[in-house]
């Protein structure tokens, strides 16, 4: 996450593939591909930004997206309450 949060920090524009859930939590723009492989895939499902996602009954990414995206937040407001800087893992753009 280091990596990534100093090339977007740098004005980069960061463009991933990603499964890992508390990644994608803490982008700021999220394509939802699916809903399937192969022919069936390649279609976009949902997209916005990740609390937008979360909320779309039709993505199979949804439920895992807002559970991160719970954890994140609860992480975020145990950092805030203690000033504890640089969450390890986390970014604080959700």
């Amino acid at each position: 996450m280091l990596q990534l949060d100093g090339l977007a920090a740098a004005g980069n524009t960061v463009v991933i593939v990603e499964h890992e859930m508390r990644v994608v939590a803490v982008c700021d723009w999220v394509i939802d591909m699916g809903a399937w492989s192969g022919g069936t895939g390649g279609k976009i499902v949902a997209r916005g930004t990740p609390v937008d996602v979360a909320k779309v009954s039709h993505s199979r990414t949804a439920p895992y997206l807002a559970a991160a995206l719970e954890g994140h937040s609860s992480h975020v407001a145990l950092a805030q309450s203690q000033n504890v800087e640089g969450l390890a893992g986390f970014t604080s753009q959700a």
